[in-house]
């Protein structure tokens, strides 16, 4: 019949076969086409009564018959760019295979149906982004420079005598069989098998649906790219409005790129908008739909922003907070010589900071005194304690009565020194400073 059976990597055709009285009635709603033992088997509802004898008329959904053939065609011209961008072209993949021994890029595999084409190779390795790019920009060259597709049948054996001709390895070949040219008469190439005008040319052997001209294809983009077994690489594009898509949705992360990297890191407030800003589009480019090979850069670029300018930006900040800090505690220990004193030191949620104050500033200036010390630390602050010797004063509860004073906190430690976390954010901390001052008291300190 008309309808295409799955076969050569491209999906089957859908449609209806219809009743052939004029009355184009569906007498079967066909969901796919397949070969079997010699027949064309058509799979479907049947939505009225079908008898061997009965004249029927096909109806093949030709729309998506349609968007099958830009796909189909372009992997055909993936492949052709693959072996360019990879081995350097024909001449190339020939200097490659006696060097190796083997050949490589060459095709595993293929899939296509109206949505996307997927083409496996045999390569060793991941593809580069440059890699990637330099073979989706052949692949649009190849779309914007209009060319012809000739498809023709061929004896086999001239066919496999055209030295550009690409080919299945282990796949048996009808006899005639159909040649797909991209930019070439077939008979032109036939004509002239070892010539080196066709060195430039996609030709392959192919009995699927294709186009008549590359620019219906209108856009390409490598979406996917990614190891499927050892030696095997998988690739998965589009074309057509799917491709724009991708290619508008890679424009747009550019832009907020841009954006990301141009905002300041002066303070503290404008460190954490960056990295909040940055989280979100990292989390954007990892589930949007956009060319491999910019997706590939804009991680690259958002790991470059976090580990130069954010981490630079935080570090200074640490340091200045960590500086203040310093300053506070000279004067909280200048101030409470003896006794017992709680206050409020921002320095964040820094555990290893307070013990290093704690020891080098309270420690040292004010050895017979108790201090409590709530930091503030975004949506939350940490409570830090430490008792002399001598002062009836649990630290662990020290700590609990401020978390308390705040709704409550989790932490631990020991009598002499210990801390708590109070989540919810900072609005309870003067409370908590306030209810340490007064436990305190409440000791005798």
């Amino acid at each position: 019949t008309s309808f295409y059976a799955e076969m050569g990597g491209q999906v089957y055709d859908t449609g209806a076969l219809l009743s052939s009285d004029g009355e184009d009635a569906v007498r079967l709603q066909v969901d796919d086409v397949q070969v079997y033992g010699g027949y064309v088997v058509h799979v479907g509802a049947p939505l009225a009564s079908l008898r061997v004898g009965d004249e029927i008329q096909c109806a093949v959904d030709y729309d998506r018959r349609t968007r099958v053939a830009p796909n189909h065609t372009m992997t055909h011209v993936l492949n052709f760019a693959l072996r360019e961008v990879l081995l350097g072209g024909l001449d190339g993949a020939k200097v490659d295979a006696e060097k190796t021994g083997v050949e490589r890029c060459a095709q595993r595999g293929s899939h296509v149906d109206d949505e996307r084409l997927r083409f496996d190779i045999a390569w060793d390795k991941p593809l580069s982004a440059d890699e990637l790019a330099a073979a989706e920009k052949l692949c649009a060259d190849v779309i914007d420079a209009a060319l012809v597709v000739d498809c023709k049948e061929t004896p086999l054996e001239e066919a496999m005598a055209v030295d550009a001709l690409r080919a299945m390895k282990g796949e048996a070949y009808p006899d005639p069989v159909r040649v797909v040219a991209v930019g070439g008469a077939v008979s032109d190439i036939k004509s002239a098998p070892v010539s080196a005008r066709w060195k430039g040319l996609s030709v392959e052997l192919c009995g699927g649906t294709h186009l008549r001209n590359t620019k219906d294809a209108v856009g390409f983009a490598l979406l996917e790219e990614q190891g499927i077994a050892k030696g095997v690489r998988r690739l998965v594009a589009c074309t057509r409005e799917r491709a724009a898509a991708a290619h508008a949705v890679a424009r747009d992360v550019k832009e907020r790129l841009a954006m990301l990297e141009a905002m300041s890191l002066e303070t503290p407030a404008a460190v954490a908008a960056v990295e909040t800003a940055h989280k979100q589009l990292k989390s954007d480019v990892d589930g949007s739909v956009m060319p491999q090979h910019e997706k590939m850069r804009a991680r690259d670029a958002l790991a470059a922003l976090m580990s130069g300018p954010i981490k630079a930006a935080k570090k200074a900040a640490a340091q200045k907070q960590a500086d203040a800090a310093a300053g506070a505690f000279e004067a909280l220990a200048a101030s409470t010589p003896s006794g017992a004193a709680a206050a409020r030191i921002d320095f964040g949620a820094d555990a290893k900071l307070w013990q290093k104050l704690q020891k080098a500033v309270l420690a040292k200036k004010a050895p017979d005194s108790s201090f409590l010390v709530c930091s503030g630390a975004g949506d939350k602050f940490a409570v830090y304690a430490c008792v002399a010797k001598g002062h009836d004063l649990d630290a662990r509860e020290w700590c609990a009565a401020a978390a308390d004073a705040a709704g409550g906190g989790k932490g631990g430690g020991k009598p002499n020194a210990a801390n708590m976390m109070v989540l919810g954010g900072v609005g309870g901390i003067d409370a908590a400073v306030s209810a340490a001052t007064a436990f305190a008291k409440g000791k005798g300190l």
